[in-house]
């Protein structure tokens, strides 16, 4: 049917049961799309694009990349679409301030230490070491951008 195939386009196939109340942020955005797109409009007419998909995909590359490196502790919940795609981690015994400045070095941002997160931070122990480093990526980020932070730190493991 055309609500399947949809539904599939989207990524929602496994959540055609739950109620509306059940489901994340940006899954009831992806609905909403989802509800157009069944009635085949001719044009959208949006506010602004809608940067899940694009985000979902980089943030998985991310977090693929920064798992497969040695000494690089990845804090991060799954599924990643029910969070921001801002993925939380420590470099071996680096303080987050060193890994900071590194990343700075090749013109890539991040935030270090508790900044903006302070509770979660103290949450997952890590004030003691500093806090954690914190990627965030948005919409005109591209997997140039994720490769060439995965290469950054990847150095210093």
């Amino acid at each position: 049917s055309r609500v399947d195939d949809v539904a599939r386009i989207l990524g929602l196939d496994p959540l055609m049961q739950r109620k509306p109340a059940e489901l994340s942020g940006g899954q009831r955005q992806r609905v909403a799309m989802g509800r157009a797109m069944v009635r085949e409009p001719v044009a959208f007419l949006m506010d602004e694009p809608s940067p899940i998909a694009h985000e979902q995909e980089l943030i998985e590359r991310l977090e693929r990349g920064l798992r497969a490196l040695p000494a690089v502790e990845l804090y991060a919940p799954d599924p990643a679409d029910e969070r921001a795609p801002t993925p939380i981690f420590h470099v071996g015994d680096h303080h987050p301030d060193a890994v900071a400045a590194h990343l700075a070095t090749r013109e890539i941002a991040v935030w270090s230490g508790d900044c903006y997160a302070r509770e979660l931070i103290a949450a997952l122990g890590l004030t003691e070491r500093g806090g954690a480093v914190r990627a965030s990526l948005v919409r005109y980020n591209d997997e140039d951008d994720v490769d060439r932070l995965l290469e950054a730190v990847a150095e210093l493991t």
